[in-house]
């Protein structure tokens, strides 16, 4: 069984050569501290699925091989139009978190796959009223890819290059743990 990691998210400022900056930083249940990156205020103002309880199937996918080399796509709509992530979305009543990730992955990639589980994590913002259930998995493709309606573009990249390969574009700041976690998990061999 794999173990869930709560992240309570929270913003923060902080100075930096006298300038005040503020920035996402979470804190696991191990009291670690990380950052997340930029402001999602406006972003997150805009959801539509405030003080709701989502899960959601977030599927990496990787180069076939044994390399590191990733997908990131680009949201073509919605309030957080313009991020990148890696793709995914929610999970109908009923199935399973494997299937919806099997779903999503065909839905946005046109490839049939069987992902595989990395980790499960719990994304609270109370004061954003935001609550994600995410479960994340990887897929390895040799086939090439079809962009879906859903993303407006996808970059390939190493996951070491992960944001600074972005060249400044914003990003779904919670992708940063699920790159850290996802590499891990395949240096741990666990593939």
């Amino acid at each position: 069984m794999h173990r869930a990691e709560k992240l309570n998210i929270v913003w923060e400022s902080k100075s930096v050569f006298g300038a005040a900056v503020k920035e996402w930083k979470y804190y696991s249940g191990e009291g670690k501290v990380s950052s997340l990156g930029p402001d999602l205020s406006e972003a997150l103002a805009k959801d539509p699925f405030k003080k709701k309880i989502i899960p959601i199937a977030v599927v990496a996918v990787l180069e076939a091989g044994e390399g590191e080399k990733a997908v990131f796509f680009k949201r073509a709509h919605d309030a957080f139009k313009g991020y990148w992530e890696f793709l995914g979305g929610s999970i109908k009543f009923g199935e399973k978190a494997e299937e919806a990730a099997a779903r999503e992955f065909l839905e946005e990639t046109g490839i049939k796959g069987k992902p595989q589980f990395v980790k499960y994590y719990e994304y609270v913002m109370p004061e954003h009223d935001y609550h994600r259930l995410v479960f994340l998995y990887y897929v390895r493709v040799r086939e090439p890819i079809c962009l879906s309606a859903e993303h407006s573009e996808m970059k390939w990249m190493k996951l070491e290059d992960f944001p600074e390969g972005l060249g400044g574009e914003p990003f779904i700041p919670l992708v940063v743990q699920e790159v850290k976690d996802l590499q891990e998990f395949l240096k741990s061999g666990s593939k």
